[in-house]
Formats: C-alpha cells, structure tokens, sequence
C-alpha cells in the first residue's frame, strides 16, 4: 500500500469510527458481500482469459459462493455492495512464503501479533509461511483461524537448524522427533557445513515424514549436493549463488549446469532478491538515508529502527562489498529468476521477502520483491503467480486458496489498476478481502496510522 500521511486527529477519528482492536469472529464470518461489476484476475495459469470483465463475485461466511456476469448474478438482500464500477480488479491475496516473526514478542512495544499482521493485510499479504517457527506460532495461528483476530492464515517450519548448536547428531535427532510430536510441518536447515549432518537431518526428517526447506549444505559444496537430498524448497536464490558462482565475470557459464539440474530437480525456489537491493542501499550513506525515509518506514516501532540504526549488520565494514558490488550480485539473483523461468521452472518459483532482517518492512517489501522479478524478466501476471497460484501449489492450498474461484476461501486483493500492465498497481489497494472480511482502503491505512501514532507517543 502507497503510505499517506495523516494528521493525527484525522487517523483517531477515522479509529473511532471504524472501532479500533482486532476484529472480531462477527465481522470475519457470517457477512454477505457482493463485489459488483469489477474485474477479475484468477491468476489460473490456464485461463483462457486473464482479465474477466463485467463480473459480480459473491461472498458469505468467508467463502466465494458465486462468480458471473455482472447482469446475470441476483445480489443477496441485506448483502454489504462494493461497487466496482468496472474499474476495479479483484486477484487473490498475495502470499510472503518467507517472513519472519522470530524476535517480534520481545519487541518493547509489542502488543499483540495484530501489530504485524497491519503490515500484511494492508499490502495484500494473506497468507505467511514462516521458515523460523517457534511455539508461539501455533496460538497466533489457531487465533487468526477461529476468527479471534483478524491476520494472514500462518504456517511455519520447526526453529532453525544450525550445526554449531549440536554437539551429536543424536541431539539433533531427539529436536527432530520431539518438533515432530509438537506440530511442526517441516523441517528448516539453516547454516550446515557438513554433508555428515546434512544427511543425518534429511534421513530423520524423511522417516519422520517432514520435509526439509532452506539453506544448502554450505560453503564449498555444489548445489547437486543439496539437491541429491531432495529438499522440498530452497529458501532463497542466493544460495544457487553462492554454491555456483566463484568468478562474477563468468557466472553465466558457472551457472548454466547448476540451474539445469536445480530446475529439473522440481525443488521449489524462494526467491528473496529484494534483499540485496535493500544491502546495497545499506551499505552508502546516501541510500542508506532514503532508506531510513522512505514513508513505509515511520510504521516500524522505535526498537527495530534503533537495530537497524545503530546495530545494523549490513553497515559494519567487516560485512564486505560496497553498494556496485551488491548490485552486482542483484543481478546475478534476478538472471537466476529469469532463467529458472526460461528453464521451465516458473510453477517451482516462490515470492518471498525475508522480512525480519534489517531494512526490510513486513507487507511493503512483498512489492520490492514483485517490482524486481518483473524488472528479472517475467511478466506481471508471472510475478504475481509466485505469490498466488504457486504458494497455494506449494502449502497444498490450492483447493482453498491461490485462484479466485467459486467455493474457495475469500482472501482477495482488490487493485485500482491493472496489474498485468503494471505491478505496482498492486502496491495501492482499493481494499483487502481476508476470510471474508472486507477491509476498505480507508480501515487499512488508519490500522497503519494507528501504529504510527503509538510510536510517537
């Protein structure tokens, strides 16, 4: 969502009006909506049309009950209209298959994981994958899907795994089968160094009937090595990068086997490019300070600007590279994205964001990752299935989730222009649809404000 900035008095009085807190169960379930005369994007890779317009989309108890010709659907008495007027385009909820929230309960001014969940839904994001879980995730989400509060449907991997913390690999094996009782769905290699305990994680992880997402086995290790365990995903392109590239100057060629055997591996890829982007702007004083300005960022709380201020990793002249040599790497990931794509691995690559690091603003930063695989190579409608069609492909949602179709669960961006012709059309919703809750373009930014407003308290 494009920031606007409000008075103060403006944002309290739009709160009062629209009741501030969570929602709560009555508002998510049970409410007939009617989005008429819009437009609709299914983001169906087999659609024979992109864009269907002149369409009327029927909403009760947080499901798509009915999609037609504008003409031909009878609206529901009693029913809230959102008159498109046939300008709007209605396309599924955007999903962040890589966003942390590991370290937001300790945050000072935390006050609930409504806090974060603003950053999402008034971007569109209505679903999460989270590749560092934590107990707490399992009530956040068991919340969200009683209706208790209003956020993004959540799944999440086990905690992090990172070889230094194991003095056995029988340790890792009790964390593994105890994650397993637990709840955890899969399983996250982080910083592996050795093949020993790599492949001890994937055989246990195997038998446990969890699949392992994240990190290759690393440094000094090619990509087949990793592949030959069949990870479910690899949780960002750099790590293609890293395991393939020795010499920038010729990493076309270095790459050409690697992404070869990664896209006929079938392996999912998050892609993450918009971190080195965010990393070379960190590392020049300029562009770290239109950085710290940019209008989405008077959102995040004290705590975490105060970090990414003055404890910012990616500003310590022992991190390495000025900002040409990240934007060097940039574009090395975004022809790793065209490629995968060229290759025929477009249905295997994810959108995700690695929200959680420094200089990365939850929601917002969904738009920076689409803004760049777009610039990589793909069309709009390509960068945005990354984040719709396949992300439910993947969680194995596609039956509820990743289409805007009939019978399917209403989690629904609605743009005011066409996002096939430009992506950041996304960037300003008319309004978010979540578990058929409409939230207006106005609720979403004074959700925003509210959050501001606290901070400058």
């Amino acid at each position: 969502m494009r920031p606007r900035i409000c008075s103060t008095a403006i944002a309290l009085a739009v709160l009062a009006m629209l009741g501030s807190g969570p929602a709560r169960a009555d508002r998510v379930h049970g409410g007939k909506v009617a989005l008429v005369n819009v437009r609709v994007v299914s983001m169906d890779p087999d659609a024979r049309k992109k864009v269907q317009k002149r369409r009327t989309i029927l909403v009760e108890d947080g499901r798509i009950t009915e999609i037609g010709k504008a003409k031909k659907v009878e609206v529901p008495e009693g029913a809230a209209v959102i008159n498109g007027r046939n300008k709007l385009y209605v396309l599924p909820g955007l999903a962040d298959l890589h966003a942390h929230s590991r370290g937001i309960p300790e945050l000072p001014e935390f006050a609930g994981p409504e806090d974060v969940y603003t950053f999402y839904l008034a971007n569109g994001v209505t679903t999460l994958f989270d590749p560092a879980g934590f107990k707490q995730l399992f009530a956040w989400r068991r919340d969200v899907q009683r209706g208790r509060v209003v956020g993004p449907d959540m799944y999440f991997t086990t905690p992090i795994i990172d070889e230094e913390d194991y003095d056995s690999l029988a340790e890792l094996e009790v964390d593994l089968r105890r994650w397993a009782r637990e709840g955890y769905a899969w399983v996250k290699t982080h910083d592996v160094e050795t093949p020993a305990f790599f492949e001890r994680l994937f055989a246990v992880s195997r038998e446990l009937g969890l699949p392992v997402v994240g990190h290759a086995l690393r440094p000094g290790y090619p990509i087949q090595d990793t592949l030959a365990q069949q990870p479910l995903m690899i949780a960002h392109i750099e790590e293609i990068l890293s395991t393939s590239v020795t010499s920038p100057s010729q990493f076309e060629d270095q790459l050409a086997t690697p992404l070869r055997d990664v896209a006929n591996s079938r392996v999912w890829v998050t892609g993450t490019v918009n971190t080195y982007e965010m990393i070379a702007n960190t590392r020049d004083d300029a562009t770290f300070q239109e950085l710290l300005e940019r209008p989405e960022v008077r959102y995040m709380p004290p705590s975490v600007l105060s970090v990414w201020q003055f404890q910012n990793r990616y500003r310590q002249p022992e991190f390495g590279g000025d900002r040409d040599f990240w934007l060097a790497q940039l574009d090395i990931k975004l022809y790793i994205a065209r490629r995968l794509a060229e290759l025929g691995a477009l249905d295997r690559l994810l959108l995700g964001t690695d929200t959680g690091i420094e200089g990365i603003v939850p929601g917002f930063s969904v738009h920076d990752e689409l803004r760049l695989l777009v610039a990589a190579g793909l069309s709009p409608f390509e960068a945005i299935q990354t984040g719709t069609y396949n992300a439910a492909v993947f969680l194995d949602l596609l039956d509820e989730v990743g289409t805007v179709a009939e019978g399917k669960r209403a989690d629904l961006l609605v743009a005011k222009k066409n996002p096939l012709k430009k992506i950041g059309a996304l960037s300003d919703p008319a309004g978010v649809m979540v578990n058929g809750l409409w939230l207006p373009e106005a609720d979403l930014e004074a959700r925003l404000e509210e959050l501001a407003v606290r901070w400058a308290e």
